[in-house]
């Protein structure tokens, strides 16, 4: 199962420091879901969580492209890369127009890390799976 993350929601200062439009939190939200035949019927058993961080936008990098890098058609090297592999160790703003979801996705993982994103989707399987084999019941007999 792949887990989709996705943002919701940027929370910005129209003016900061001389910039327009500075990302200060994102609002995510990191999702899946699982389709199964029971009964004859298809069911969807569903798991998510959702979160936000702060953005420290003094340390929000816009990474190019260099020589050696794998760059995709239609870019070159010098273009700005539009996936941010570690945006926190960097000083370079990157212009509210010129984010995509990919680049603020990646923004969240870093400022999450890997084992808290690891747990995030982990605890998303498991949602999945406790609907799919639950083990407990409610409701009335008759």
């Amino acid at each position: 199962m792949a887990i989709k993350w996705s943002i919701n929601q940027l929370e910005y200062e129209i003016s900061k420091d001389g910039k327009s439009n500075v990302v200060t939190s994102v609002h995510w939200t990191a999702s899946n879901a699982k389709e199964v035949t029971k009964d004859g019927k298809k069911v969807i058993y569903a798991g998510s969580n959702y979160g936000s961080i702060a953005v420290d936008s003094d340390k929000v990098s816009e990474i190019k492209y260099k020589d050696g890098d794998d760059i995709p058609e239609g870019k070159k090297v010098g273009d700005v890369k539009t996936e941010a592999k570690d945006p926190w160790k960097d000083n370079a703003f990157v212009e509210y127009d010129k984010l995509d979801e990919d680049t603020v996705v990646g923004w969240v993982k870093a400022s999450l890390g890997d084992d808290e994103v690891k747990s995030i989707e982990d605890g998303i399987a498991s949602q999945i799976d406790a609907e799919e084999n639950p083990t407990t019941g409610k409701g009335k007999p008759w």
